[in-house]
C-alpha cells in the first residue's frame, strides 16, 4: 500500500510539473480556525464553515521533498521555485535567495536577508527541517500559490509567471485566500476533483 500511496504521489507531482490541466479544488474550515477578521471571510462563509473553491492541483498524500540539497536554480513551474528557495535559505546568502523572487523585489529582499538575525533565524529553522511537505498548488488572482508544511504549518508561497519561470512575489491581494486556504490544510478539509 506504501508503495502504491509513493506512486500516486510521483504521478501527481509530474502532472504538476508536467503543466497538465488544473482541477476545481474545494476547501473548507472552521470560520474559528481561520485567523482572519470575520468581515473578510464573509463572502466565503456557509454558515460557520469558510469555503475557497479554487483551480489547482492537491498532493494526496503531500510529497515530502528534501530540502538538504543544493538549490538547482530551476524555476520552471511553481513547485521547483518553492522547493529551490528553501534550499538556498538553508545553504546560501542574500543575493542568491533574492535570486527567487520577481526583480521588483530583488533588492528588499535582498536587503531583508542581509539583516544577520534575520538570515541566522531562517537557517536555524530550516538547518532542522531535511524536508518540505507539498500540499499542492492553487490558482488564485492570476497566480500560482504553493502550499508547503513545515515545522507543522502550511504556509503559502505566491509566483508570478515571467517567460518560462516562476518568481516569489509579495502579494497583500491575496492575503485572505492564502490564510483560508493555510487553514484549510492544517485544519479542516481539502477536496480536488477527479478530472
Amino acid at each position: 500500500m506504501r508503495w502504491f500511496a509513493l506512486f500516486i504521489t510521483l504521478l501527481c507531482a509530474n502532472a504538476l510539473l508536467a503543466n497538465l490541466p488544473l482541477r476545481d479544488c474545494t476547501l473548507s474550515v472552521s470560520a474559528s480556525g481561520v485567523p482572519v477578521p470575520q468581515e473578510r471571510l464573509k463572502p466565503y462563509l456557509r454558515g460557520n464553515l469558510v469555503v475557497l473553491n479554487a483551480r489547482g492541483f492537491i498532493f494526496e498524500p503531500p510529497a515530502a521533498k528534501s530540502i538538504k540539497a543544493e538549490p538547482t536554480d530551476d524555476i520552471s513551474t511553481p513547485f521547483r521555485t518553492a522547493i529551490n528557495y528553501h534550499r538556498a535559505i538553508r545553504t546560501q546568502g542574500p543575493e542568491e535567495i533574492a535570486r527567487y523572487w520577481h526583480p521588483s523585489y530583488r533588492k528588499q529582499m535582498q536587503a531583508y536577508f542581509s539583516r544577520p538575525e534575520i538570515l541566522s533565524g531562517a537557517k536555524e529553522k530550516l538547518s532542522a527541517t531535511d524536508n518540505i511537505d507539498s500540499m499542492g498548488m492553487l490558482e488564485l488572482d492570476n497566480r500560482a500559490v504553493m502550499y508547503v508544511r513545515y515545522g507543522g504549518r502550511t504556509q503559502a508561497f505566491v509566483c508570478v509567471k515571467v517567460g518560462d519561470e516562476y518568481l516569489l512575489v509579495n502579494d497583500p491581494g491575496t492575503k485572505t485566500l492564502n490564510q483560508i486556504a493555510c487553514a484549510a490544510f492544517d485544519s479542516g478539509r481539502v477536496e480536488m476533483a477527479s478530472n
